[in-house]
């Protein structure tokens, strides 16, 4: 969910709802997006890569300005 400069990732199971991470770049998120094992993040200066299976950065991409 991105809200601002963070994108907030939630888990939804058995009827909960968890935090799993608060994935924050330097400009505001403007997408997220699923693809197989990965969620992309994207703001106007940055690029991030999550892994699904445990919710960490594994790669983070700057853009030029």
């Amino acid at each position: 969910m991105p809200v601002h400069n963070h994108a907030y990732i939630f888990k939804v199971s058995n009827g909960e709802i968890e935090m799993v991470n608060d994935d924050e770049h330097k400009g505001v998120v403007l997408r997220a997006l699923f693809i197989n094992n990965y969620l992309y993040t994207f703001s106007r200066t940055e690029m991030h890569v999550l892994d699904e299976n445990i919710w960490e950065l594994i790669k983070k991409i700057e853009f030029d300005k």
